[in-house]
């Protein structure tokens, strides 16, 4: 985990969306310096996963993602009460915090998103950023969403996407943790999560089918109606 010296002002969202080629080609050359620079940092604060302290006993491993495409994330500790801390993951679908301390609070402070021509670049205050983490007081492990890259923020908001929602995307992201944390103390639990995440997805899945199924023959039979009126 690192500490950095973090001011947030209060300044407007910065969120642009331009075409781009590639992550280092873009149109915009001023879009193009700011995403090089924070890259380097987003690298600088990447978790080492493999010497990172604390334990299922005494703390918690927070994670999920945008899964729509790549996108590199910071998130920083805001919590007074606690000590400065920023974690970072580069080039991921998926974010998977190092162990914090239970009753941290952790924001998204930046986040980049690209897939296909397009990206997003977006550095978020306490007030805007779209996730807020607020880490449980019990030990373990905290999911705080899956959602559908640049097309599911809305408002300020993240919000999960109707095709592939939050619940049904839990796995992948556990699976995410997993290969982090695999050989440690973190992958029992991690497994026991997984398994209870995939029965529940499945039956999410099952559900979220059926009720779709419900509401097009729904829609159906009162077109019907409505055809039956006018003859």
């Amino acid at each position: 985990m690192k500490k950095r010296i973090i001011a947030f002002v209060a300044v407007p969202l910065l969120c642009m969306t331009v075409e781009a080629h590639a992550r280092y080609n873009t149109y915009d050359t001023k879009s193009y310096n700011a995403m090089k620079e924070r890259a380097k940092e987003v690298k600088s604060l990447e978790v080492d996963y493999a010497n990172v302290p604390g334990s299922p006993e005494d703390s918690v491993i927070f994670y999920g993602g945008f899964y729509d495409g790549d996108n590199d994330f910071i998130f920083t500790q805001i919590n007074s009460n606690f000590e400065p801390d920023s974690q970072g993951a580069y080039n991921e679908k998926y974010f998977v915090s190092a162990p914090v301390k239970p009753g941290t609070c952790y924001i998204l402070e930046y986040w980049y998103w690209i897939n296909g021509q397009y990206f997003s670049l977006n550095d978020f205050m306490p007030q805007t950023s779209p996730i807020v983490v607020q880490v449980p007081q019990e030990p373990g492990l905290y999911y705080f969403g899956s959602y559908a890259g640049n097309v599911s923020l809305s408002g300020g908001e993240a919000k999960s996407w109707d095709k592939k929602p939050s619940d049904e995307m839990k796995p992948r992201a556990l699976e995410k943790a997993l290969s982090c944390y695999r050989g440690t103390a973190w992958e029992p639990l991690i497994r026991k999560e997984l398994a209870q995440a995939q029965a529940e997805a499945s039956q999410h899945k099952e559900d979220r089918r059926a009720n779709e199924k419900e509401e097009k023959a729904k829609k159906r039979g009162s077109g019907k109606s409505k055809k039956e009126n006018r003859k």
